[in-house]
This record gives C-alpha cells, structure tokens and sequence, in this order.
C-alpha cells in the first residue's frame, strides 16, 4: 500500500508538505468558513527550490528519482483522500448537479430523435423529463449476450470537480516563495486532485444511477398519478360490477392474463347472469388467525369471518375446527361467493389452502351441491386489504 511505504520511508513530513494531512483537509472542507485558513506551511522545501528539484533531492538517500517520489507521494494520496466520506458526498453532489449524460447509439434505436450522440443535463433528467431517463434506461437493459442498442456514458468536468473540492481554497504555499515555484507545487496539486477525483468519480457512477433511477421513478410515478387524476377527473361515470375470469378445470393459480375480479360497466358488458363473488383469504406469515373477507359484484364487503390454526388431531383442536368449518359453510350460504382466493403469503397459507380444499369437499359440497374453487391469488391482494379500513 502506498501509504504504508510512505511511512516505512518516513516521508511523512514530505507528503504532508505537499498535500495536506487527510484528517485536516477533511476538517477543512467540512468548515470552510470557519476562521482564517492558516497558510499550508512547506517546511522541507528550500527557498528557491522548483518541484522537481525538490523531489529529486528527498530522493537521493533511498536512490528514487523525482519520477517514482512523486508516484508514491501522489499514489499515498490518492489512497488516502478518496476515502474520506465527506469528500465522496462531495463528489456525488457535483455530479448530481453540474453531470451530464451522453447517449450514443451503437444499433437498431427504439427512441425517436436519437440519431446521433446527444447530452443531457443530469438536472435536466431528474427535474424536467425523468421519463426520458427511464426510457433512455430501459435500453440499456438487455439480455447477456445481446448489444444494447445505446451507450450512456456519464460524465463530469475535472474542473468542477477540483473547485468542489476546495483545492484552490484551502491550500496555499508561503508568500516568500518565488511565484514561479510556488506554481510547480500547485500545478502537481491540480493534477493530483484530478487523477484522484476522476479515482472516486468512477467508483460514485454506479449510485449516481440509483439515484437517478430513483428520482425518475419517482416523479414518473407523481406524473402518472396526476395524469390519472386528471382522466378520473373529467368521467363521464357509470356504475361498474365485478367479473370474476374463468380459469382452467383443476388450475389452482390464475392465468396472468386474468383477474380475480374487474370493474366492468354494468350495462352492455359481458358479465355472465347472476352474481360475481370472491371470498378472499389473507393469513399473514407468523400469524394464527386468517381473515376471510367476502365482497359483492360491486367491490363492497359482505361480511368477514375469522379462522384459528388448530390441531385437529386433539380433542378440543377437531372440536375448533368443526366448528369453524360450520361457521364458513353458514356464510358461503348467506353470501354465495363463486370463488376462495387465497394470498399467497408463506408456508401457512399453502397448509390453509389444502384445509379449505377438504372443507369445501366434505361441508360445501354435500350441503349445496356446488363446486367452489379455491385459487391462488397474489400476495398483492393480501397486502393491500391489510392496511385498509376493513381490516382495521
């Protein structure tokens, strides 16, 4: 590790000469108004004395040349200071705010207007058209194998990056030194501060995309949401019931392309005569108790029902469950569904599945001789009646 040789060397008054200490840049940076910065000391460096010559004479005794002291010097650095938290936000915020995008297209273009390389302004893809991100996005996203048809490559100015980092601000070498010298230990401080800029820029790529991502999704989902609105909004109206979708003799999960249940107008649909009922089934994962919610052709709840997990191989657990059993055949008679659905929540949901399969075998059936069907339904389902209103 560099820093570690810098050390065996015992070049750390050197290294703190031309670069300041990490833990006092970082106190630096994150108070960079807080009283006089004290002028950066270069107490090993002779009056007169060029960069160079400077490094060739701190190299002599270990037989390194200026090259190889600089490259440790600058490589101990780089090491050091790009893993300053403080300074990786910095760097993440520039890019943020003063990044670009460019995308070039490398084939076959899905987006209209992209015919050549074109840059955009990371503000301007988050606040002003996150969707163009997301579709810029989307074809970047393609199976292993296969050519993307666009690059995005993302890209910050070294310029920006220094400034954000203070190196023109909280560094400066005494006012006694010939200018012309003291510009050989800036410019190496520049150049220094670029390489190792450009170091962390390249590693903070990744979460400006996340970050990116997430703002666009988000906004993208306050447009469509707004959007929504605005055609909920204008109606007109009309009365809706739901349609319960077929499904396949023996299936037990609905085909993809189907609903448990969808709003559809009442007249002029084609809901089949008489009524479309679901009693939904929800037992959360590390829970005892499944709620059975039973709703209409109109979306509204009917009536609920509760059901305990028991042994039914004990006296008192066969004696539970028979009677729940009784207790859910008395309300598929009052609210007639034509389907149990139930959320696929955990290894307690697929136990419960198989009991109401049994239950409507040896209880609904004999009693009204009706085949009602039980079937998976996702866990979405599940989620969304357990923070609403009813379930409260």
């Amino acid at each position: 590790r560099p820093t570690l040789a810098v050390e065996d060397l015992s070049f750390e008054t050197y290294f703190n000469d031309l670069f300041l200490p990490a833990n006092v840049y970082h106190e630096r940076l994150a108070n960079p108004f807080a009283g006089d910065v004290e002028p950066h000391q270069m107490v090993t460096v002779n009056a007169g004395e060029n960069l160079f010559v400077w490094l060739t004479r701190i190299g002599a005794p270990i037989s390194k040349d200026a090259p190889k002291v600089l490259r440790l010097l600058v490589s101990a650095f780089v090491e050091q200071y790009s893993k300053l938290p403080l300074l990786r936000k910095v760097i993440f915020d520039t890019f943020l705010e003063q990044g670009t995008v460019t995308v070039t297209p490398v084939g076959p273009v899905l987006l209209d207007g992209i015919n050549g390389p074109q840059s955009y302004r990371i503000t301007q893809l988050i606040g002003q058209n996150p969707l163009l991100f997301l579709r810029l996005h989307q074809n970047t996203q393609v199976p292993a194998g296969q050519t993307a048809p666009i690059n995005m490559e993302f890209k910050v100015s070294d310029d920006a990056l220094v400034e954000a980092l203070g190196m023109n601000t909280l560094f400066a070498t005494p006012a006694g030194t010939d200018p012309t010298l003291r510009e050989t230990f800036a410019t190496q401080r520049t150049q220094s501060f670029t390489e190792m800029a450009q170091y962390v820029a390249s590693q903070t790529i990744p979460h400006v995309k996340s970050a990116l991502l997430r703002s666009a999704n988000l906004m993208a989902a306050q447009l469509s949401a707004s959007e929504l609105g605005k055609l909920c909004a204008e109606g007109p109206y009309q009365p809706t019931k739901l349609a319960i979708s077929p499904f396949a003799a023996g299936a037990k999960s609905w085909d993809s392309s189907w609903n448990v249940a969808e709003a559809l107008p009442v007249e002029g649909s084609c809901i089949v005569p008489g009524s479309a009922r679901v009693c939904g089934v929800y037992l959360a994962d590390r829970t005892s108790t499944a709620t059975f919610v039973f709703c209409d052709e109109y979306g509204g709840v009917m009536g609920t029902l509760r059901w305990m997990s028991c042994n039914a191989t004990t006296p008192d657990g066969l004696q539970t469950h028979r009677r729940q059993c009784v207790q859910f055949l008395t309300a598929v008679r009052k609210y007639h569904p034509n389907v149990i659905a139930v959320s696929m929540c955990g290894e307690r949901s697929t136990a419960l599945f198989r009991i109401l399969e049994d239950v409507v075998r040896d209880y609904v059936w004999p009693d009204l001789n009706v085949n009602l069907p039980v079937v998976w339904t996702p866990a979405a389902s599940g989620t969304v009646y357990r923070h609403s209103s009813t379930a409260d």
